[in-house]
């Protein structure tokens, strides 16, 4: 079963503003949320396959 993640989960996950969530998701660059009533929350997985992709990213940019 998948967890769900808090808008503040996620930005202490990731360590950038809401705002700065939210341009990235207009952009296609961040997950989708989930609406629930006034809330929203994002799957937990698809915010560490996010974070490993930016980790991914920086090895594969050391390596040069």
């Amino acid at each position: 079963m998948e967890r769900l993640l808090s808008k503040k989960a996620v930005r202490d996950i990731v360590g950038v503003s809401f705002a700065e969530i939210a341009r990235r998701e207009q952009d296609h660059r961040f997950p989708k949320r989930i609406r629930d009533g006034g809330r929203v929350f994002w799957v937990a997985s698809e915010i560490e396959a996010y974070v490993q992709s930016k980790i991914a990213r920086r090895d594969a940019n050391t390596r040069s």
